[in-house]
């Protein structure tokens, strides 16, 4: 029997449910990764595993159509260089905030994974252009400024309604 595997943005996922098509798939990732909405699919065989391969649709810029930027490199390796990694791990080990690294997996992350994380988040947020967080690590992206923050709590104030 061959096993079908999901790829995005070079990160495999496990199929969510045999009985979905492709686009399904891609449509339930599409809520995550809004990019993959109406994005190609692309489908080879691997061995004994079937890999469907999800791409962004373009995007439109005036009337020419482009493709999503590769990650600038500096602006990434500066974050990473900078960011206090031991001091969100010091953090976590603290509050015993723990990462599900899969079904039978679940600990408080290493130095390296925190910082692999956040390298793919990074990464993530600027070829998109959006904003991603995870475990409390949270890629920002602003007109072309990209920021790394490890968030254990925040609060956003609700509109009041003018009467």
């Amino acid at each position: 029997m061959t096993t079908r595997v999901f790829v995005y943005n070079e990160i495999e996922y496990d199929d969510p449910n045999p009985a979905l098509g492709n686009e399904q798939v891609r449509d339930l990732l599409a809520r995550t990764f809004p990019m993959l909405s109406g994005g190609e699919i692309e489908t080879r065989e691997d061995g004994e595993r079937t890999v469907i391969e999800f791409k962004p649709r373009a995007k439109r810029k005036g009337l020419l159509m482009v493709t999503p930027l590769i990650a600038q490199k500096p602006q990434v390796e500066d974050i990473l260089a900078r960011f206090d990694f031991s001091h969100v791990h010091d953090a976590m080990m603290k509050m015993g905030w723990t990462w599900w690294f899969d079904e039978h997996n679940q600990r408080i992350p290493t130095l390296d994974e925190l910082k692999e994380e956040a390298d793919r988040l990074l990464r993530y947020a600027r070829q998109e252009e959006v904003n991603i967080s995870t475990g409390g690590l949270n890629a920002y992206w602003n007109d072309g400024v990209l920021r790394l923050a490890f968030e254990i709590e925040s609060c956003v104030g609700k509109e009041e309604e003018v009467v």
